[in-house]
């Protein structure tokens, strides 16, 4: 019977390294040394950038604000102007009105102002009187009639004071001006004294309303 060979276990080659690690130049494609060079000096380009990019807009941005401020100076002069204006614009405004009113009531105001210090007691001294256009009634065709406002001083007690007002407030609710018209809504609007003169100021209203027919 034959003899079976026995199994050849082959074994790696192997030979001793003697080669120093530290000091083989380096074989790589890109060295370490020159990729931490890179990096770091594209940090720093980016920082730089950054840096400069914000110093630009810190300027560009006060370059704008002082602009604006400038605007708004130069606004706010222009619009004291026209609220100026406009103020002035009311004022002659309402003086054409008041004149327009006082001069184009269907009745002579002379005659509305001699009638109210005819019944006037001689304690009261009128200062001044203003009297308007008025519509009276609803509608498309109101009636035109007027609103009086009458200022006054008297110097008295202030129980006679009031007596003296209150009874000149009935006189002008018994007032008959002109045939045609009738006195309407008689309010003391205002009784106040004033220290310092001594004396008392009031104010009344009322209506001129065309009768009707």
């Amino acid at each position: 019977m034959a003899k079976s060979k026995g199994k050849v276990t082959e074994q790696a080659q192997w030979h001793a390294n003697f080669r120093v690690i530290d000091t083989l130049p380096d074989t790589k494609l890109i060295r370490t040394d020159f990729m931490l060079t890179f990096v770091a000096i594209t940090l720093a380009v980016g920082l730089l950038f950054l840096f400069c990019f914000r110093e630009y807009k810190s300027i560009t941005l006060g370059s704008e604000i002082a602009k604006l401020n400038n605007d708004i100076e130069l606004n706010t002069a222009d619009n004291k102007s026209y609220l100026r204006l406009d103020g002035q614009f009311n004022l002659l405004s309402k003086k054409v009105y008041e004149l327009e009113s006082f001069r184009y009531n269907p009745y002579p105001p002379s005659d509305i102002l001699l009638a109210l210090t005819e019944i006037r007691s001689v304690e009261i001294v009128i200062s001044h009187v203003v009297l308007r256009k008025v519509n009276i009634g609803e509608g498309r065709n109101p009636i035109q009639g007027s609103h009086v406002s009458l200022f006054g001083t008297l110097t008295e007690s202030s129980e006679q004071a009031t007596q003296i007002v209150s009874d000149y407030v009935n006189k002008l609710e018994s007032l008959k001006l002109f045939s045609e018209y009738i006195v309407n809504k008689v309010q003391l609007e205002s009784f106040n004294r004033d220290e310092e003169l001594g004396s008392f100021e009031f104010s009344i209203s009322f209506n001129l309303n065309p009768k009707k027919s």
